[in-house]
């Protein structure tokens, strides 16, 4: 975190909205640098994440968000997670990623119904098993039924990994097997990743309130 004067973050909020991406990128690059300081930035910052079609601009000013680490963050990172880009597609899995560590950051009570909904729904295992742990870090009770609900399917899924696997062994060349179904196996694991995950979550909520 870098110590700024008032000038020096009203200099960097205006950067941030410059026509020249470099500029713009080391104005938001130095906000993210200050942090929580720089609370000041967070509506341009909301403006830059909504209208840029970068993605790796605004990538950069979700990390910014995340590191101010303060609540008027929150509502523009979990539009990330559930709106669209100035594109008009779904923001990318990596800024998806980046809002979660963003809002676990923060860890704003009206962002818990979002992460719930991400650890389940997201497409990409990462986004969901950051969701995850942050669900568990939050520790909110409310939390449990989603993390036990995402553990019971993970487990039938490595259930069935194992079921699979057992028959490829039996196979007269069990690497072919294998590689031709490496897809499935691969989406075994994460789902098992997931499971252990959600378990282990859940127990250290459960023992908080025993």
């Amino acid at each position: 975190t870098m110590l700024a004067s008032n000038n020096t973050i009203e200099g960097l909020i205006n950067a941030s909205g410059d026509s020249d991406p470099d500029i713009r990128e080391h104005a938001i690059r130095a906000l993210d640098g200050i942090g929580p300081d720089a609370g000041a930035a967070i509506p341009r910052l909301e403006e830059v994440i909504k209208t840029t079609s970068s993605p790796w601009i605004y990538c950069l000013a979700i990390d910014a968000i995340g590191s101010i680490a303060a609540p008027e963050g929150a509502p523009v990172l979990e539009y990330v997670l559930t709106g669209k880009d100035k594109n008009g597609l779904g923001y990318s899995g990596e800024a998806r990623l980046k809002a979660v560590l963003a809002l676990n950051n923060i860890k704003a009570e009206r962002s818990v119904s979002v992460l719930m909904n991400v650890s389940s729904g997201d497409p990409d295992i990462e986004v969901r098993l950051a969701a995850i742990n942050a669900l568990g870090e939050a520790k909110k009770p409310e939390a449990v039924p989603t993390l036990i609900g995402i553990a019971r399917k993970a487990v039938s899924k490595t259930e069935g990994r194992i079921s699979f696997l057992n028959r490829a062994l039996n196979e007269k060349n069990p690497y072919e097997a294998c590689r031709e179904n490496e897809d499935v196996i691969d989406c075994y694991y994460a789902k098992a990743t997931t499971a252990r995950t959600g378990y282990a979550l859940f127990g250290e909520l459960y023992n908080e309130d025993r």
